[in-house]
């Protein structure tokens, strides 16, 4: 009896943690709201809405320079030098604090519910238990809530942009390039651990190192990627880049021939879409089951959560399979770049690919989209997005906030 009773109390505690975790999950569903109302710089909660407060003109004219190119760094300096106070009373602003208002999708009308998970610790300094540290959640996990903001102060499209201006400003900041320029920095990704390559000088000797080997979440391992060397993977990446632009033919008849390999991949793909997909009908019909059984109490309570558990977990991962799935069908349904495209893609670098400063070189990296996949063991490959038809000779307009 009293080693029934003890399973049966592990089990409840085992139920409450992802018993909390679908409450929260349904309360943004269902009703459409966050689980917990924080208020963002500028905005405060009335009637289960975002309306502008005193400090509304501050976050505006942090977005209005973000949007003219200041870095988060120069905005936090124009902010302490007209005495402006921080979102928690401090005089003195940094620019963590300038980025974690740039980074919040609300500005431009979008709630964020679930941003964050409870996961355990890498390491316990006491004698606890549990999920007591956090992690911040991929974009595809949270939960997006419109129609919450009375008043965004920028439009989706101006928020991507001034996120990427952010980005950028991070890759070639000053403080990156003291002892060396880092041609790739930002460009190569771990097919390991996803996360991106950061330029290091040891002495003469300068490297690409996976963030993942330093710096990992709560609870993940260190990435076991190994090191580039700078010098060669920068030469040898820039003199790829080069031949494809001088000489398109021969990477035009490579394109050529693996895309008239695609099409079996590509319904291979399809056919993978369509089978998660009806396993995923079949797991909402037997969760559907389970819950009309629970209701005519012809099942146990206990039996009633483990099925529903499995059921909940298994749809957890087909979705996600899907998605990934989804994903390399969205690659392959692009089709092969457009000669006349490569030839005025060419023209238009022309004087840039002869240039031998850091400048000229970033230019036609950033032009032809290099991003470099380090698989781990020292072997990368280059993957370009050229574009699949003449760009416009218009120049592009630049995006003012109003």
């Amino acid at each position: 009896m009293e080693l029934a009773l003890a399973l049966g109390k592990e089990r409840s505690v085992a139920r409450a943690p992802q018993g909390a975790r679908d409450g929260l999950r349904a309360w943004a569903l269902l009703k459409g709201l966050p689980p917990n109302y924080q208020e963002p710089l500028g905005m405060r909660w009335e009637n289960n809405r975002l309306v502008p407060d005193v400090n509304y003109d501050v976050a505006c004219g942090i977005w209005r320079m973000a949007l003219e190119g200041t870095t988060q760094w120069g905005i936090a300096k124009s902010l302490t030098a007209r005495g402006i106070s921080t979102p928690k009373g401090r005089m003195v602003w940094s620019g963590t604090t300038v980025g974690s208002i740039l980074t919040n999708l609300v500005y431009a009308g979008v709630v964020e519910a679930l941003k964050t998970e409870a996961v355990a610790p890498r390491a316990r300094r006491k004698a606890t238990y549990g999920n007591s540290s956090s992690r911040r959640r991929p974009q595809e996990e949270r939960v997006r809530l419109e129609g919450l903001v009375a008043a965004p102060i920028v439009t989706e499209e101006e928020f991507q942009w001034a996120l990427e201006r952010r980005r950028h400003n991070q890759r070639y900041a000053a403080k990156n390039t003291k002892m060396r320029e880092y041609l790739l920095k930002g460009r190569i990704r771990c097919a390991r651990c996803a996360r991106v390559y950061t330029g290091v000088t040891r002495g003469d000797h300068a490297y690409y190192y996976c963030r993942g080997r330093a710096k990992v979440d709560w609870g993940a391992q260190k990435c076991s990627a190994e090191k580039l060397k700078a010098q060669e993977v920068e030469q040898a990446v820039y003199e790829t880049v080069v031949h494809v632009l001088e000489s398109p033919e021969v990477y035009l008849g490579e394109v050529e021939r693996r895309w008239e390999s695609r099409e079996q991949t590509i319904n291979s793909l399809r056919r993978a879409v369509a089978d998660l997909d009806r396993q995923a009908r079949e797991e909402r019909e037997a969760e559907a089951q389970a819950i009309r059984l629970a209701s005519r109490f012809e099942v146990s309570d206990d039996a009633f959560q483990q099925e529903v558990g499995l059921i909940r977990t298994r749809r957890r991962w087909i979705g996600e399979e899907r998605g990934r799935v989804q994903a390399q069908l969205d690659d392959l349904g692009d089709g092969p770049p457009d000669p006349a495209a490569m030839a005025k893609l060419g023209d238009a670098l022309s004087e840039r690919l002869a240039g031998a400063t850091p400048e000229d070189r970033r230019s036609v990296l950033d032009a032809v989209g290099a991003t470099i996949i380090a698989q781990g063991d020292g072997t990368w490959e280059l993957e370009l997005e050229i574009p699949q038809e003449p760009p416009p000779s218009e120049p592009e307009m630049q995006i003012v906030n109003s």
